[in-house]
């Protein structure tokens, strides 16, 4: 088959209509039926007439330069004012249901009342590939898609292309050949004032690693009738940074393996032991105040929101030893022992195949699963390695009223329960332990613009205590020497812990010689940088009035930024790269 990049060119042509929109044509529009599926195999042009003019006008464009993918299904909605389009090599495939994986197909949706293209979804089997291309080259290609494909007044308001990720889809076929498509996304947030709103994509694009615009997403929320003027009075970026970065916001901590850099390919690379001084602060900032908010309500944060250091403490280690895991029985074996769980009664959890790449970048570590497919699912992850336990995990959905009568444990209680759990299994050469208790989802009072009686009531029944214990060297945390123990409230059983892996030999830096905390935080004042952004709060599905201008920390290099607490310099660890 011949290459599809011509049907992606037949999508910039029609943006250049007249009408001035995206997939605009100056002609008067028709409603379609809502929902109405219509067979296109014989003639388009006598079943296209149900469809929008604006919506025809364009589709006829793309069938003259694709004639390969043939319209497959179109269904209308008049609830959303929108029509899909399924495109295909074979013309009597079906959109709702799964395609076959050999042909080259597409998936549409436009605006039934303007014409403008909202979602786009293209997967060419000529285009296969793992390669995903550079962040700058992906931004490059979504810049010039959309520029060309969007009016003036929608490009106006999109702020500068970013790029955080990237996906893939495939299959493999009977002779074990994986076939894949990659690709690296591309988001352009909206502006209001020329300023971004964070989280705010209105535009998605996917590029693959020749090119090729494989996807299209385009969603602006509705900013009509915001009051939305830019305040006078915000703080400026160094009246910022002299209240919020001091030598009280600065910690100072160890790591035993500090990687100079992760790769997608390979993780953590050239780690070492380090010491350093971390300002981890990435939230919301109210740009006339200066204060934390919370991304939620918009309100100043609570002290301890998410977490709450308990005590340093001292443990007294048992000296029982892991067992080690290298087959699905050492793990079920694993569980009883450490966990008293017994999974003879489950069903063994399988594990999808997926492609060589894809295996690779997670391949230091092997995951046994077991489920009763309903409520329960218990999983071990070990290294693949040495056969250490990372991980024991044990997730189920129980109803007190039936199961349980007794009342929820405190959290007192279920710190000597997780202690208890710690002491058998911690390393004895490091029983001395900070313990926070950490919050996955604190509780905020909803802002007055919530309707409370709109609000879904929670689910408590799986109350969990969630705690954090981090080994201490000459009184400072070890950030990678970490166990994690979660207690349910109900039955106050330890049902999850985590165990960091062993470091032998580890020899970590003296603390005497290191600079003050004032200079690490004058580095930092120097080197860190914030930005004015939009946020628009939203509170479990309800969204604020308006959104709130606040600062947010802009990191140009995606990753990790410390002060080495021994030279005084400033180093950031990149988790992405261009290579």
């Amino acid at each position: 088959m011949k290459n599809k990049y011509p049907f992606v060119s037949a999508l910039l042509a029609a943006s250049m209509l007249p009408a001035g929109s995206v997939f605009a044509a100056s002609v008067s529009m028709t409603p379609a039926p809502a929902q109405q599926v219509l067979d296109t195999k014989t003639n388009i042009s006598q079943d296209f007439k149900t469809v929008p003019p604006l919506v025809k006008a364009t589709m006829d464009k793309l069938l003259k330069v694709e004639p390969e993918l043939k319209i497959a299904s179109i269904q209308t909605d008049d609830s959303t004012h929108s029509v899909f389009i399924y495109m295909s090599e074979h013309p009597t495939a079906d959109m709702n249901k799964q395609h076959v994986p050999d042909l080259s197909n597409a998936y549409i949706r436009m605006d039934s009342k303007t014409g403008e293209l909202l979602m786009l979804n293209l997967q060419i089997k000529d285009w296969a590939s793992a390669s995903l291309p550079t962040i700058s080259a992906a931004k490059e290609k979504a810049a010039q898609f959309v520029n060309q494909l969007l009016a003036t007044d929608r490009k106006a308001i999109l702020g500068e292309p970013e790029s955080h990720g990237s996906g893939s889809s495939g299959y493999q076929k009977e002779n074990k050949t994986w076939v894949r498509w990659a690709h690296r996304d591309v988001e352009f947030p909206f502006l209001i004032n020329g300023i971004p709103v964070t989280g705010e994509s209105a535009v998605h694009v996917g590029v693959d690693g020749a090119g090729h615009i494989v996807s299209f997403r385009y969603s602006l929320p509705d900013i009509a009738g915001l009051k939305l003027n830019k305040p006078s009075d915000v703080l400026s970026e160094e009246e910022l940074k002299k209240r919020l970065i001091t030598a009280d916001s600065l910690t100072l901590n160890y790591t035993a393996a500090q990687p100079a850099r992760y790769s997608a390919e390979n993780g953590p690379e050239n780690e070492h032991p380090a010491l350093y001084y971390d300002f981890n602060f990435f939230g919301p900032i109210d740009a006339r105040t200066g204060k934390p908010i919370s991304m939620m309500t918009g309100n100043e944060m609570k002290a301890g929101a998410f977490q709450n250091v308990l005590k340093d403490v001292t443990l007294t280690a048992q000296g029982d030893k892991l067992p080690l895991i290298h087959t699905e029985q050492d793990a079920a074996n694993a569980l009883k022992q450490i966990l008293q769980y017994d999974v003879s009664q489950l069903q063994r959890e399988e594990q999808p195949e997926v492609a060589p790449d894809v295996q690779k970048a997670n391949d230091r570590y092997i995951d046994y699963g077991w489920t009763n497919q309903k409520d329960t699912f218990v999983h071990v992850t070990a290294s693949k390695k040495t056969g250490q336990v990372i991980s024991l995990n044990i997730s189920q959905n129980h109803n007190k009223s039936n199961n349980n009568k007794n009342p929820d444990i405190t959290q007192e209680q279920a710190y000597q329960r997780a202690s208890a759990m710690l002491s058998q299994y911690v390393d004895p050469a490091a029983t001395n332990l900070k313990v926070v208790v950490l919050t996955a989802n604190p509780q905020e009072d909803p802002p007055t613009w919530v309707d409370t009686s709109k609000l879904l009531e929670m689910d408590n029944q799986n109350k969990q205590y969630l705690f954090l214990f981090t080994e201490l060297h000459n009184g400072v945390p070890v950030t990678d020497r970490c166990y994690t123990i979660a207690v349910d409230a109900a039955t106050s059983n330890v049902v999850s812990l985590t165990i960091p892996e062993n470091m032998d030999n580890v020899e970590l830096p003296d603390t005497k010689s290191i600079i003050s905390k004032e200079k690490a935080a004058a580095v930092f004042r120097n080197q860190v940088h914030f930005k004015l952004q939009y946020i628009w709060p939203d509170y479990f599905g309800q969204r604020a009035p308006s959104p709130i201008l606040v600062y947010m920390r802009d990191s140009k290099m995606p990753g990790f930024s410390y002060v080495d607490a021994l030279t005084g310099s400033y180093t950031t660890v990149p988790y992405l790269t261009e290579e």
